[in-house]
């Protein structure tokens, strides 16, 4: 395969290309799909590539370059050049070049210069420029023709641009068209059936994602500089090395663990997962600054097209639409290739480094906007998120002993969070935050924790667990707790069937649930593996999930084995009742202590931060 870079004249005008490979005319073959290109939003086809170039000609780029065309020479006639791939742009090109005849005389350069074998021969552009959709057979015609139905209104939208033309301006830009206006052509070779050479090119193709537009987007822009030339062989070399970077970082962020823990939350772009740089073009979208609405001619143009029908538009294409109205130089689009380049290293460096991995992980899962952090060093990044845990941590008028699950869950979330994110340890009998160990938001946001009773308020209890935990029930009647009727503590002692009225008062407690001591961490929804049960039987599930390696956080693990300690130099004890698979009082005292004494001690570290 050849390649060669052609002005849109050389490519039509008998003593250029045509000339050269000795054509008369491009011929599109009936294999290919037939005109698809809309025209009715100001993000779909053929508006962005008449807005495109208006803007290269504004700016007066010395050149423009639309996308590839693939030819060979037909195999039956030496004198077509075979169109494989690039119909959807030559099709625009030439009804471009049609409708500057129709509105302003200028010589038309592709006069029969593309000719379709489905339409046998036809003028169809001179067909196409004479429709008037108001005649009745024409619109029964574009009805049930889909190509020509698009090619006309591709013809509409051209006229309406080109009337906004003055009589001057129009000469200059078509002037720019045909001179500055440049398609690369690959040549293939004669020996290669046309429809092998299509269908390999179709079979290779990705769908026509954000992420594929924006990535051709930036590899052209970025390596075509407009003042100077560069070799074919120099622009491949450095698209190569683009490359290389580019799908360095996309594995990156393809992990889970990564993308998790700064983008917390799979998003969706039209039918694309927020996935892999994906996220990182998200994050990283350009601020509009040279919008078209600057220019007064293209804001006309937009709103000619909104006036249209757009209801049925869907712009899939928004994250694509925004960087390519936004990065229109090569000095942009480089130095935001390089901008995207230098924030994925800053993020592995964020990742490996375990203070800042745990406080960027509470950072984004307390709706922090990564976009907002992204540009920091690591000094200045450590004291935005030290800020921010402190913000989060603070309410007023009551204190925190007295918060509880009905009325601030919400609030309690955040500080059981951050009480597990952040450990505390004592360090040369000083109280400091422990980042020995990194906190699993990646596992921890997949189990779905949230703040749950350790003793529930409606326990789920049947006969089998009256069974199975007698002796627990048996223990609870023989301390004569106040809710319990002498028959029924009997009817226990004696180990006699009990019903389900009975059953449902042994099982509940006495005291408030909703208060702090029985709050933690725990996983919520009627379908998780702990559910309402009584506390020995959750206790027991949750120890069976942590001997299977099942994530827990360490101040669940710690409350449910009574193992809490208090992180005070020379603090007393928490006073955890002594039998492991009872919870009382004094076991809800003893939390409560614990989390009233470690959020003070972490409020009073973030003071000095």
């Amino acid at each position: 395969m050849k390649e060669f870079i052609y002005a849109l004249e050389d490519l039509f005008i008998a003593d250029k290309l045509l000339n050269d490979l000795q054509a008369d005319h491009y011929y599109i073959a009936a294999y290919q799909r037939g005109y698809k290109w809309k025209s009715f939003g100001p993000n779909d086809q053929v508006p962005l590539f008449l807005t495109d170039i208006y803007e290269a000609f504004i700016v007066d780029t010395s050149e423009y370059y639309l996308q590839y065309i693939t030819v060979k020479k037909n195999d039956e006639h030496k004198n077509w050049l075979e169109v494989i791939d690039g119909q959807q742009r030559l099709t625009t090109i030439s009804l471009l070049f049609y409708s500057f005849a129709t509105h302003f005389g200028f010589e038309n350069i592709t006069k029969n210069k593309v000719q379709y074998e489905r339409y046998q021969n036809r003028a169809i552009f001179d067909e196409v420029i004479a429709y008037d959709k108001e005649d009745a057979e024409i619109a029964k015609l574009l009805t049930r023709h889909q190509d020509l139905y698009y090619i006309y209104h591709a013809k509409v939208c051209i006229a309406s641009f080109l009337e906004l033309l003055a009589a001057d301006e129009a000469k200059s830009f078509y002037d720019y068209c045909r001179q500055k206006v440049k398609i690369i052509i690959n040549l293939e070779d004669e020996m290669t059936a046309a429809e092998e050479i299509f269908s390999n090119l179709n079979d290779n193709k990705v769908d026509l994602t954000n992420y594929y537009l924006i990535k051709g987007l930036l590899f052209t822009k970025s390596t075509r500089p407009e003042h100077q030339k560069k070799l074919f062989n120099e622009i491949q070399e450095q698209r190569n090395r683009i490359a290389r970077n580019w799908d360095e970082i996309d594995n990156w962020l393809h992990d889970e663990v990564q993308n998790q823990l700064f983008f917390n939350k799979y998003i969706t772009i039209g039918n694309e997962k927020n996935i892999g740089i994906n996220s990182l073009l998200n994050a990283l979208k350009p601020v509009a600054t040279d919008s078209l609405q600057n220019i007064p001619l293209l804001s006309t143009f937009i709103e000619i097209l909104k006036l249209g029908d757009t209801s049925a538009i869907v712009d899939d294409y928004k994250l694509f639409n925004c960087y390519n109205d936004n990065l229109k130089t090569q000095a942009k689009a480089e130095a935001q290739l390089a901008n995207i380049h230098q924030t994925s290293k800053r993020l592995k460096n964020w990742f490996s480094d375990n203070e800042i991995h745990n406080l960027i992980g509470y950072y984004i899962y307390t709706n922090g906007k990564l976009d907002e952090i992204l540009h920091l060093g690591s000094s200045d990044l450590k004291k935005s998120l030290y800020q921010h845990l402190n913000k989060t941590l603070q309410f007023k008028g009551r204190t925190i002993k007295e918060l509880n699950y009905t009325e601030d869950r919400p609030l309690l979330n955040v500080i059981f969070l951050a009480l597990n994110v952040f450990a505390l340890k004592n360090d040369i009998d000083n109280v400091v935050i422990d980042f020995t160990h990194r906190f699993d938001f990646h596992t921890y946001r997949n189990n779905d924790w949230s703040i749950e009773h350790i003793y529930p308020q409606h326990p789920d209890c049947s006969l089998k667990d009256y069974e199975e935990y007698y002796d627990w029930f048996l223990d609870k009647v023989e301390r004569k707790e106040e809710h319990f009727n002498e028959q029924l503590i009997e009817k226990v002692k004696q180990n006699q069937q009990v019903n389900e009225e009975e059953l449902e008062a042994l099982a509940n407690k006495g005291f408030d649930e909703h208060q702090l001591g029985n709050l933690a961490l725990l996983q919520s929804g009627n379908n998780s593996a702990l559910k309402n049960y009584i506390f020995p039987k959750k206790r027991k599930i949750l120890l069976n999930l942590i001997t299977k390696g099942a994530f827990v956080p360490q101040h669940t693990i710690n409350t449910v084995s009574k193992l809490l300690n208090n992180v005070s130099v020379g603090g007393e004890g928490l006073g955890f009742s002594q039998k492991l698979t009872e919870w009382e009082e004094a076991d809800i005292a003893a939390n409560s202590s614990w989390i009233v004494s470690t959020y003070n001690h972490l409020i009073t570290i973030l003071a000095t931060k």
